[in-house]
């Protein structure tokens, strides 16, 4: 498990003014990575993505988040949302790399399908 040094502690416990940053293994430790998707990212709004990566109505993205898979995608009203990247049925993968859907998001696996509407998973056919 992830701790700090008597010294790093001292330096991030300090008043505002005089705060010093995390210590630099805090940004290149596995275990501390893995203590953050734990902690903060699963539990709180975090950042997936920049609109520009889905520029145009059906674009989709995968990305991953707090050691979930998700995908960013423009619906036709211009609006992007996330979603979980698997297929309700039977758990499968929705997206592995960028594509733009025209129409549906199929399941590659039993070929559920999923409107690409605002809300992209009430339209499940």
């Amino acid at each position: 498990m992830w701790t700090f040094s008597d010294e790093e502690m001292e330096g991030i416990s300090r008043p505002t003014e005089e705060v010093r940053g995390l210590p630099g293994t805090a940004y290149t430790s596995s275990e501390f990575f893995t203590l953050e998707e734990q902690n903060l990212f699963g539990t709180h709004w975090v950042c997936v993505g920049l609109e520009d990566e889905v520029p145009n109505p059906g674009d989709v993205q995968p990305v991953t988040a707090a050691g979930k898979s998700l995908f960013m995608m423009r619906d036709q009203t211009g609006k992007v949302n996330v979603f979980h990247n698997f297929c309700r049925h039977r758990g499968h993968r929705l997206v592995t790399g960028t594509c733009s859907v025209k129409g549906k998001l199929m399941c590659p696996y039993h070929s559920w399908d999923y409107g690409v509407r605002r809300r992209l998973f009430l339209s499940c056919v």
